[in-house]
């Protein structure tokens, strides 16, 4: 009897861990099969026929379980365009921190006696990307007259030895020379180093008329090729730079329109800045009997160890740079702060520099520094090569980093702001995927975070290059992509 008991127990206990084993199983088999059905879907979705002459890499990555969602030419190189930014701005912060700042520092040679400095005023740049005339130069001049400096009999000096400059970045198309969007980079920046001209219609079939928003022009002699057409009329207007100061402008604008305005890139970013600054001073009636120089033009073995320190202007939080470059994909700002990287690692603001301490960073990230090639900071170089993967190892490294929160917060948030504004609206992916866009011709890219409908953190890489058919065929793929992972459910 006792014997037929122990039986009858232990079939019971063997029949309950049966039912267990065969609902876990039953739940492994659920999950598997639903992520089969995604990558099928997803299979489809980039085996869009309009993209069959294009090359398309993906890599999706499970940031809770470090599980593969989807995979296509992960480990393919790819232009990745403004992509880039992704590793120029994680790695600033990786290196620089969030609340780094930057410093423009102020200087005299002289004493000040009755309001009047009797020397030079000395301005080091170091590479702060973010001063804007309007909102600096009147607080500068405040900061003099509190020093009691209301005149000075001597020179207004821009030092910008600590930065390389460049006039265009390495594998930059020509084309690239009279746009806004690729501008000079080096120790100063003002207004975006760029120059805006506004144009406004006069009377019908007659040339615009066109005037500079800033006294200091660099000298640029305009061709007036633009006429005021009929109230029906688009605006067309093309720049076309010829030589360094010859700025040819063609096209048309509506009698009707508003003033319009087109920028192009200063040729001498330091010369810019303090030709700027100088005439500013002059302006608000501070009496300078000297002029405005580049420290290697006023005597190139000048010991500036022997200055007196002012005051020091300084930027805002990295932190809220990084946002207007990741949301915005601001170009300048990147390359400022590739080069910035390279001063504050290794003491020169250089492309190269800040491309050497990025690298150094990349085999902990599970990066092939010697698989991956970085030409510049923004994106716009055709040099850049990049796999999917790496783009993910970067977000995937991102996450569980201290900055993070930093990191996550400057990316565009989809159907929200940036660049993704206008993407993803109506879906689940809308507010929900935050991430980089970029574009350069006949290439596409996304990237950056999303969570499934069970909540699942996923980091995501895509990237088509070569295709011929209109850019907004590609982003429809890639929020399509997107929505369909927002809407994903494991069981």
């Amino acid at each position: 009897m006792k014997l037929f008991v122990i039986l009858i127990l232990l079939l019971n206990i063997l029949s309950a861990q049966n039912n267990i084993d065969y609902d876990s199983l039953q739940n492994k088999t659920s999950i598997k099969n639903n992520l089969i059905e995604l990558r099928t879907e997803l299979d489809d979705i980039f085996g869009d026929p309009n993209f069959s002459n294009a090359f398309w890499g993906v890599s999706i990555q499970s940031l809770k379980t470090g599980e593969t969602f989807y995979k296509l030419n992960p480990d393919k190189l790819f232009k990745p365009a403004s992509l880039i930014k992704l590793f120029t701005t994680s790695n600033a912060l990786l290196l620089l921190g969030s609340r780094y700042r930057y410093h423009t520092e102020f200087y005299i040679d002289g004493d000040v006696s009755k309001g009047i400095l009797n020397g030079n005023l000395f301005i080091t740049g170091n590479g702060d990307p973010t001063i804007i005339i309007e909102d600096s130069f009147e607080h500068w001049i405040d900061s003099l007259n509190n020093k009691g400096i209301y005149s000075i009999k001597g020179n207004v000096i821009a030092n910008d030895g600590n930065f390389k400059q460049d006039k265009y970045g390495a594998g930059w198309l020509a084309e690239y020379m009279e746009n806004w969007f690729a501008p000079t980079t080096g120790a100063f920046c003002l207004n975006k180093n760029s120059i805006e001209i506004i144009i406004e219609p006069t009377q019908i079939h007659q040339p615009v008329q066109i005037r500079f928003n800033t006294e200091f022009i660099e000298d640029y002699e305009v061709i007036n090729n633009v006429l005021t057409s009929t109230k029906n009329s688009a605006v067309d207007i093309n720049v076309i730079r010829i030589g360094n100061n010859i700025i040819d402008l063609i096209g048309n604008i509506p009698v009707t329109a508003e003033p319009y305005s087109v920028f192009i890139p200063v040729n001498n970013a330091s010369q810019y800045f303090v030709n700027s600054f100088y005439e500013y001073l002059l302006d608000e009636g501070v009496e300078i009997t000297g002029s405005a120089l580049k420290l290697d033009e006023y005597e190139k073995n000048y010991d500036t160890n022997n200055l007196l320190l002012l005051f020091v202007n300084k930027s805002e939080p990295l932190a809220k740079i990084i946002s207007e470059i990741n949301k915005k994909s601001d170009n300048l700002l990147a390359e400022q702060l590739l080069k910035t990287i390279g001063y504050e690692i290794y003491g020169y603001g250089s492309t190269s520099n800040g491309i050497k301490a990025v690298k150094e960073l990349k085999q902990g990230m599970g990066i092939n520094p010697n698989n991956f090639i970085m030409a510049d900071g923004s994106g716009l170089s055709s040099y850049n090569l990049i796999t999917p993967k790496q783009v993910v190892n970067l977000l995937a490294y991102m996450y569980r980093s201290s900055e993070f929160d930093s990191f996550y917060k400057s990316l565009a948030i989809a159907g929200y702001d940036g660049t993704l504004l206008d993407r993803m609206k109506g879906t689940k992916a809308e507010n929900n995927f935050r991430g980089k866009s970029a574009f350069l011709e006949n290439s596409r890219g996304l990237a950056g975070y999303i969570r499934t409908a069970d909540g699942e953190p996923l980091a995501l890489a895509l990237i088509v290059n070569n295709f011929l058919v209109p850019s907004q065929l590609a982003n429809y793929i890639q929020d399509k992509v997107c929505n369909r992972l927002a809407n994903f459910k494991r069981n």
